[in-house]
């Protein structure tokens, strides 16, 4: 039987002898419960499975016992209510987990001063937000500073990258301003930074020229990573009176 009533039977022998009984049948409802639609999160979230206006006992396949669990794993996640009449019901939800987008913008970065630099963010994501706020596959900086980017896509599954770009300043070259010398006197041009090497326009690399002769003198001065800065100074000899 399956529904609520009184039933009852009649056992009669081959002589006419019978004998009756009756019971009644009383159908408990079986505990309400629902743990929601299958659903998807982003890789690293989380997201909480609650039973609610229950009054049963619990058991999560994940052993849990408690009226709601936390989970981040994909997988099938059920539940188990039995009620104070022993009545027991269940259900169940499919937790997929989506891949977050990858994004690149490179590695951190030197540049000189006054130079600039594009950040292109390699990714097949939609959407783009750097911390400039700029919402462009690609921006230019020149600025030193920590440069990041949030992409989206389709699922509002979130990628990020960062880097650092340094900037680093022209090495420091003052000749001086144009100068007059006496004939047979020299004068030192010097432009001396740690670590620079030098070319100036008479194919020396020294850092100090010593200059007898008048003309025009001009030095660049390059950093270990090819920063460059120039100076030029014109030399005039003046004669000694006889």
């Amino acid at each position: 039987v399956f529904s609520n009533g009184i039933y009852s039977v009649v056992v009669s022998d081959s002589i006419g002898c019978y004998s009756s009984d009756s019971v009644q049948i009383s159908v408990n409802p079986l505990p309400a419960v629902n743990i929601d639609n299958d659903t998807s999160i982003c890789d690293g979230e989380s997201v909480e499975l609650k039973i609610e206006n229950i009054e049963a006992y619990l058991k999560w396949n994940t052993g849990d016992t408690t009226f709601n669990i936390t989970v981040q794993n994909e997988g099938v996640y059920s539940v188990e209510a039995i009620d104070d009449n022993g009545c027991i019901n269940s259900d169940s939800l499919i937790l997929k987990t989506n891949k977050l987008p990858n994004v690149h913008i490179g590695n951190d970065t030197t540049i000189c001063e006054g130079e600039s630099i594009e950040l292109f963010a390699e990714t097949s994501a939609p959407e783009y937000l750097w911390n400039t706020e700029q919402t462009t596959q690609a921006i230019i900086v020149n600025t030193d500073n920590f440069y990041s980017i949030e992409v989206t896509d389709s699922m509002g599954c979130v990628g990020v990258d960062s880097m650092k770009l340094s900037v680093r300043e022209l090495p420091a070259v003052n000749l001086g301003n144009d100068t007059t010398i006496c004939e047979g006197k020299y004068i030192s041009l010097k432009a001396y930074n740690i670590g620079a090497s030098y070319l100036w326009n008479t194919r020396e690399t020294v850092h100090s020229l010593t200059v007898f002769d008048a003309g025009t003198y001009s030095v660049l001065v390059s950093d270990d990573i090819g920063c460059t800065k120039g100076d030029t100074i014109e030399i005039m000899v003046r004669k000694v009176p006889d």
